[in-house]
């Protein structure tokens, strides 16, 4: 998989674009605006940078992470039958901290061995996805579509004596999916998902959940979300996978 470096203030140039296309008349057919909320925690984050380099070491077994609420906001217009764009922000930003237990080169600066040090890990990701619908039955409701995504990521380490901060924003091509089965009337459980692995990295986010619709407008949902991936890189080395427990609400205009 091929990840693309997106030159500064390029990112928000394409997040207008992206909001252009979803506020333009052709799009206005029907809305739907969905809120993601919950908990996510650390399952492992390893990093070594640069990539060829520097010490590896892991954010959750060197050091403590804090769980940490999160939110997700999602936009999608239903531009023909079946055939729907939507836009995602998904910001993260996660901290850590602890004493190094041996020596870490990280970015090109040193931390000595016992050495108080705390962590910034984000991940923010911004996404235009574009699928269609399959209803195979009255039950079943399949889509299948692809995801242009945006990461504006960073990793900082700080002590007392210095900082170091990794900056790395860049494109990524997905695949998105997604499955629905209504099990009981108003019920279903779904999976939803953006995931494509090749190359120097993979990445998967990935929705377990189950839905009520009461109906009207409004549905909602609880579920588990796994976000895995990373890259390997000379300039970067950086697997991490996120546990999410999530809620969310989903309005019809």
């Amino acid at each position: 998989m091929e990840y693309f470096r997106i030159r500064k203030g390029m990112k928000i140039n394409i997040v207008l674009i992206c909001l252009m296309f979803l506020c333009s008349g052709r799009v206005i057919a029907s809305w739907n605006m969905d809120l993601e909320t919950g908990i996510v925690s650390v399952g492992y984050n390893d990093i070594r940078i640069p990539g060829n380099s520097g010490t590896r070491f892991s954010l959750t077994d060197s050091f403590s992470v804090d769980n940490k609420a999160f939110y997700r906001l999602r936009l999608t217009s239903e531009i023909k039958k079946d055939r729907f764009v939507s836009f995602l922000y998904a910001p993260l930003t996660l901290s850590a901290g602890g004493v190094t237990k041996t020596q870490i080169d990280f970015n090109n600066d040193v931390f000595p061995v016992d050495t108080v040090v705390s962590a910034k890990y984000r991940f923010d990701s911004y996404r235009l996805s574009y699928w269609k619908n399959f209803r195979k039955s009255e039950k079943f409701l399949l889509k299948i579509g692809f995801t242009a995504k945006i990461r504006d990521a960073a990793i900082r380490v700080t002590s007392d004596a210095r900082e170091s901060e990794k900056k790395n924003t860049g494109f990524v091509p997905l695949l998105n999916f997604g499955l629905t089965y209504s099990f009981k009337q108003n019920l279903a459980f779904l999976v939803d998902g953006d995931a494509l692995a090749g190359g120097p990295g993979r990445a998967e986010d990935v929705l377990l959940a189950v839905s009520y619709k009461n109906g009207g407008r409004y549905s909602y949902r609880i579920g588990y979300r796994f976000v895995e991936g990373g890259a390997d890189t000379k300039e970067v080395y950086n697997f991490a996978m996120l546990n999410y427990i999530s809620a969310g609400v989903s309005i019809d205009f």
